[in-house]
């Protein structure tokens, strides 16, 4: 019902400030771009289930359980990032790509959008093991190799929409498709292989081997028809700035600290008086309290960890990604009450 009534709003709305035309010819070049994607997408949607069918088969319902609920987390990706600046870019890129310096425009805002991508991906690394302890029993927690590798997965296909772009630009639809078959039978195979010895593990590795399938496939087959001079130099030290952070801020815990007995002792008191206080422990009949002060130690890791991983952000600048100017704008008294001269020092 929702579904419905959403596509009637936006018809609705459509049809109000455009009108109802048709054309035949305009019908006629978007069914000749369109149809040869339609047997990819019926790929994808095989590559997106076999996995979690063949891990079920092999390992059960409780392991299927605990892969989806990693996948949530690892998705926020694609929520938070892709899919809101895909919107904007999809469109853009065909703009800009005839301009002069046009690729090489592409291929700054691909550094850029990998050093987001890379950013959400070292907070999720950080953050997800945590919040599994906190939110749900043990049987759903999982290992830190575990989501690093189902965050880089996610980052990888993140980054496959922009290898491609050529393929669009010629109008070279059916390769698109071409490439979701070749990495469906990557996952179906890598999946009957995998899952079975080493479970998550193993789906979450074919998953990473998948993605990286499709940006091989999509940089080699999209280059050779639009080349973008994508900045693999900065490339390298994003990835490697926070590869480098994780593994150093993720060594950080409450327990090497030694202050755990001390936090429950001492500041979850206060906390839960303060929760008292604002009525906040009747929100979800005290849920909210059980999980904050039942888990505080790691509430306060999860804390420690964030704060440590925005170091990321000055790690840009000093590696050159990000320009100091921009930085000194972006802090400036003068941006915070004019935003809009941030977005022209990014212009």
């Amino acid at each position: 019902v929702c579904a419905l009534i959403f596509s009637l709003f936006n018809h609705l709305y459509a049809f109000l400030k455009v009108g109802f035309n048709f054309r035949k010819s305009d019908a006629r070049d978007i069914l000749k771009f369109s149809i040869p994607l339609l047997p990819g997408y019926v790929a994808m949607f095989i590559k997106n289930n076999a996995n979690r069918v063949i891990l079920r088969g092999y390992m059960g319902l409780a392991e299927l359980g605990t892969f989806e609920m990693l996948f949530k987390f690892a998705s926020l990706i694609g929520i938070l990032v892709m899919e809101p600046f895909h919107k904007i870019w999809s469109v853009k890129r065909f703009e800009i790509c005839d301009e002069n310096g046009g690729a090489n425009t592409m291929a700054r805002v691909f550094t850029l959008y990998l050093s987001i991508l890379c950013l959400m991906g070292l907070m999720l690394s950080l953050e997800v093991p945590i919040a599994l302890k906190i939110l749900t029993p043990d049987e759903f927690w999982v290992g830190t190799s575990i989501v690093v590798l189902a965050v880089a997965s996610r980052i990888l296909l993140a980054s496959y929409y922009h290898f491609f772009f050529g393929l669009l630009y010629v109008k070279k639809t059916h390769l698109i498709s071409l490439i979701q078959f070749i990495t469906t039978a990557v996952n179906v195979v890598g999946s009957f292989i995998l899952i079975k010895p080493f479970g998550i593990l193993g789906a979450v590795l074919v998953s990473c081997i998948t993605s990286l399938s499709q940006c091989i496939l999509g940089y080699i087959w999209g280059q050779k028809y639009y080349f973008i001079p994508f900045e693999w130099a900065n490339i390298i030290k994003v990835t490697s700035l926070a590869c480098v952070l994780f593994v150093i801020v993720n060594q950080a815990s409450v327990s090497m600290l030694g202050i755990g007995a001390w936090l429950n002792q001492t500041i979850a008191p206060v906390i839960r008086d303060t929760l008292d206080a604002l009525h906040l422990d009747a929100i979800r009949h005290g849920k909210l309290v059980e999980y904050v002060l039942g888990n505080f130690p790691l509430v306060v890791e999860g804390g420690i960890k964030f704060l440590l991983g925005l170091l990321f952000i000055p790690g840009l600048v000093l590696l050159g990604i990000i320009p100091r100017s921009f930085m000194s704008k972006a802090f400036s008294l003068q941006t915070v009450k004019n935003p809009f001269t941030l977005m022209s020092s990014v212009k």
